[in-house]
Formats: C-alpha cells, sequence, structure tokens
C-alpha cells in the first residue's frame, strides 16, 4: 500500500476523531511508539509494511517476556472497530510465537503457535482472544485478517475466514476501561520459545469506526 496519502485520510479535529473509517497504517512515529523489551526481536518498515522478526537466540527481558511493535500514540473512546492484515513470512509450527493486537488491560485477539513449552495448552497453530476469558480455534493460516470490535463494554475478536468470506467470532470479553491505545506487536518467553526465528508482517491496519483522542491525536501530514 502507498503510504505517502494516507494521513491525507485522518480526520482532522483539536482534540478527537470521530469518522466511519480511517486508515492508520503509516508506520512513522508521527503516529506510534516502538515498543520492544528483551534481547534480539527487531522491526522495521519495509515492502511498505511493518515488520517483526524473533531471532532464534531471542531472550527475555526484565518482565520475563521479549517483543517488539508499535504502540498507537492515538487512545480509544467508546465503540470501536479495527482490522489488519498480516503475514506469517517465517514461522515453524510449536514456536511458541504470539502475533497480534492487544489492548492493554482489555484484549488481546492473536494467531498463536504454542510449543511444547506451553504449560497448559495444547500444541498447535491457533486464533486465540484472551481478556476476561480465553478463547482458541484451531487454524493453519498462514495469512489472513484479524479484527477486535468494543460495543457497549463488550469487547470481541474476530477472524476472516477466506473460504466463507465472512468474519468468524473467535471470542468475546467485558471490560469497562476508556482511553486505550492499541498496540500490534510478537511476542514470546523464554519458558515458550522452541528457538526457531519467526517473521512476522503487519498491514493495512484500519480503524472502521470509534472515536480517537489523545494529546498528539489526530495527525497532520509533515
Amino acid at each position: 500500500m502507498k503510504k505517502s496519502n494516507l494521513l491525507a485520510l485522518l480526520l482532522l479535529s483539536a482534540s478527537s476523531a470521530s469518522f466511519a473509517q480511517t486508515v492508520y497504517d503509516d508506520f512513522n512515529l508521527k503516529q506510534w511508539n516502538i515498543i520492544k523489551e528483551g534481547t534480539g526481536p527487531t522491526i522495521q518498515e519495509a515492502n511498505q509494511r511493518l515488520e517483526i522478526t524473533l531471532p532464534a537466540n531471542s531472550k527475555d527481558g526484565s518482565n520475563a517476556i521479549f517483543y517488539a511493535g508499535y504502540s498507537s500514540k492515538c487512545v480509544l473512546q467508546g465503540n470501536f472497530d479495527i482490522q489488519f492484515d498480516y503475514s506469517l513470512l517465517k514461522f515453524p509450527s510449536y514456536s511458541g510465537v504470539r502475533a497480534g493486537i492487544t489492548i492493554p488491560s482489555v484484549i488481546t485477539v492473536a494467531r498463536e503457535s504454542f510449543s511444547q513449552h506451553d504449560d497448559g495448552f495444547t500444541a498447535g497453530e491457533f486464533y486465540i482472544v484472551g481478556g476476561d476469558a480465553f478463547t482458541s480455534v484451531p487454524t493453519s493460516d498462514k495469512k489472513g485478517k484479524l479484527r477486535v470490535a468494543r460495543n457497549n463494554g463488550v469487547v470481541s475478536g474476530y477472524f476472516f475466514d477466506a473460504t466463507l468470506k465472512a468474519w468468524q467470532l473467535i471470542g468475546s470479553s467485558s471490560v469497562s476501561i476508556d482511553n486505550v491505545p492499541f498496540q500490534i506487536w510478537v511476542w514470546s518467553h523464554d519458558s515458550r520459545f522452541d528457538d526457531k526465528s519467526a517473521k512476522v508482517a503487519f498491514d493495512n491496519i484500519i480503524v472502521n469506526s470509534g472515536n480517537l483522542a489523545g494529546v498528539q491525536c489526530p495527525f497532520t501530514a509533515p
């Protein structure tokens, strides 16, 4: 996707933007904060998308996790609907790697590979939703679309079924937290990682509906 005109699609306001749809995937630091922890993970914009690599020698940081990604400078208010594309460029089976979107203290929607070291989980490939409850759906997808939407205090995660050409519910979480950012990231833990390099790309991050707010939001083109 061409990036040159993406920021022009953002609706302008003094403190917030309420809209039908906004593209949020111009990966520059006017819109995002870089998030990283641990040793090894790298992040770069390449091929007009965000590419994140977890090398085989990746190690935990101080919080028993390693990751790389971007966190939005805008925060979400009230109901919202966000979707994005992912591609598993290098994603060994049973690797213990997770890739997706997290709204901190609210919900995680991800494509996950549970390893033999994932205590309490069956090794395999899944879509997951984690929040006040955990739900998983088996999958063999190597690329696709994920979505998270909040409606009146219930946040739900979806994957797009390419065969049915329809969004399929993974699971939901009930929350009351407002004014939250969202982060696109790839992560694992020493205790779960199978020491196999993984690489994931994200693109076409779209806020279909909702309200974005914050001191540094919205943005104008440089």
